[in-house]
């Protein structure tokens, strides 16, 4: 995106400018535009041509020349001197030195860390051993409550069996059907009494009546 000054403003901005009468208040009006590829063939006049080395100036040549030698002989030194720097504060150690130096420090480091590693697997093995032994005996536990539980509930169910057992006794099958009902024959019972203050008497409602 390019912007480009509007022709009649060019002389009004430059005597503002000239005279220092600029203020923010100043808006120039920008006309913003988009350039586009050009994607047409080149002209019949253009086609075979081609363009000439821009001339130089021999003597603006050899004065860059020089200069250009100038700023390299300075960058050299530049170098130079930071790389003494950096060798001062590693210890006045080359930095071949110091980079073994590291070396052996991160060996060290990854020794210790080897070493480390070890001791808490040890202690690791150690802890899940002993939650090993503290789960198995309290699998073992559970499971013994658990027969013991069992053993209950069967003693319980076997005296439950028995109690209906000796209660089976005297209950009336189809053998002992007509032997019941001749009993019962035998023994009427009168459920209708009254209730006295004195004492409680049996009395049938005919008695009463």
């Amino acid at each position: 995106m390019f912007a480009r000054i509007c022709p009649p403003l060019v002389g009004e901005w430059c005597a503002k400018a000239a005279s220092k009468s600029w203020t923010d208040s100043t808006i120039l009006q920008t006309r913003m535009y988009r350039s586009h590829k050009n994607i047409r063939p080149p002209s019949k006049s253009k086609l075979n041509y081609v363009r000439k080395p821009t001339p130089r100036d021999p003597w603006e040549t050899e004065f860059l020349q020089e200069k250009y030698k100038h700023y390299r002989t300075q960058m050299k030194s530049l170098s130079a001197m930071f790389k003494a720097e950096l060798e001062g504060k590693t210890g006045g150690i080359s930095l071949e030195d110091a980079e073994k130096q590291a070396q052996e420090e991160h060996q060290s480091a990854m020794e210790w860390n080897r070493q480390e590693n070890q001791r808490v697997r040890h202690i690791r093995e150690a802890r899940q051993a002993r939650e090993a032994a503290e789960d198995l005996k309290k699998r073992l536990t559970m499971k013994l409550t658990k027969e013991e539980q069992a053993i209950e509930l069967m003693a319980k169910r076997e005296e439950i069996v028995r109690i209906e057992k000796e209660a089976s006794k005297t209950f009336i099958s189809l053998d002992t059907l007509d032997e019941a009902i001749e009993r019962a024959l035998a023994t009427p019972v009168d459920y209708n009494f009254s209730i006295n203050k004195e004492e409680i008497g049996r009395a049938s409602c005919r008695e009463r009546v």
